[in-house]
């Protein structure tokens, strides 16, 4: 749910503005001494310079009366929001689901809807053909309320997941016409995602003017059809990463069909890069 652009207009710019920062990105308001103030729907977040922490707080309550604020030590703090776990300790930190992935009960889905639990998507691994209509297979439409809500824990899942990203956007493809091994599907993967909640890991970054900016690209297609898929990933890392070092800093990733016909395995791979220079670089 983006910020509304009144709250952000009439109040969120006027009351950053009047004590130095400056709008450079919706909700994301900056001052000259690199401190940073993000609005997210009702909430602020701050990295606040040691100093000017009391300053900036008192100016946030008396303007916009929070009921509640908080501050946290960075060299190490632990604390929720939003269904995510946050975790910090000494320039890393980490954020993940586990917490909201603990309230979704894959057991009784599992029951309900007589699911064996070994099948595609029993191990996590599973093809895209897989989710292919067979032949004579009909869509249960009453089916449809529990797969979008198995769809959207996967979806909202997949915010934090760049490897199980792509899971949810061919799942969601078949959300007005779901059938029962589509759903068996999507509840295997969801049981063992929580298994293994991944997360992001980030790194503070050396004070080197160099720093690398990496693109993992992996694209499939089928020579001279329109069937095909493109994901990468992003990372921001310093200049002594190496391919083979721990994934870190993973800070954009996508997965998207494609749309041209392509001839070769190179074609598929430039159209991934393509992809992550306009969504990184623009």
């Amino acid at each position: 749910m983006p910020v509304s652009s009144k709250l952000f207009d009439n109040k969120w710019v006027g009351t950053t503005g009047r004590i130095g920062f400056e709008r450079i990105e919706l909700g994301i308001a900056v001052n000259k001494e690199k401190n940073v103030l993000i609005n997210w729907i009702d909430d602020v977040f701050g990295l606040i310079d040691f100093g000017q922490v009391e300053r900036v707080m008192r100016h946030l309550q008396g303007e916009m009366e929070f009921r509640k604020m908080t501050r946290l030590d960075m060299a190490s703090y632990k604390f929720k929001y939003a269904g995510m776990d946050f975790e910090g300790d000494k320039g890393e930190y980490r954020v993940s689901m586990s917490s909201y992935l603990e309230g979704v009960d894959t057991d009784k889905l599992f029951r309900e809807y007589k699911i064996p639990r070994r099948g595609v998507g029993g191990t996590s691994s599973c093809k895209e053909k897989d989710f292919h209509l067979q032949e004579g297979e009909q869509p249960d439409l009453s089916l449809k309320d529990i797969y979008s809500s198995v769809i959207g824990c996967l979806g909202w899942r997949g915010r934090l997941s760049p490897f199980h990203r792509v899971w949810y956007d061919v799942l969601s493809r078949y959300e007005k016409i779901p059938t029962h091994r589509h759903l068996a599907i999507a509840i295997r993967i969801l049981h063992e995602i929580k298994k293994d909640p991944e997360g992001l890991n980030f790194r503070r970054l050396s004070r080197s003017p160099l720093l690398k900016m990496v693109f993992f690209i992996d694209s499939s297609h089928k020579k001279d059809t329109y069937e095909g898929r493109h994901t990468w990933i992003a990372l921001l890392v310093d200049h002594v990463w190496k391919p083979g070092d721990e994934l870190f800093n993973i800070f954009a990733w996508r997965s998207m069909r494609s749309t041209v016909k392509l001839g070769s395995s190179t074609a598929s791979e430039l159209v991934g890069l393509s992809s992550a220079s306009s969504v990184c670089l623009d």
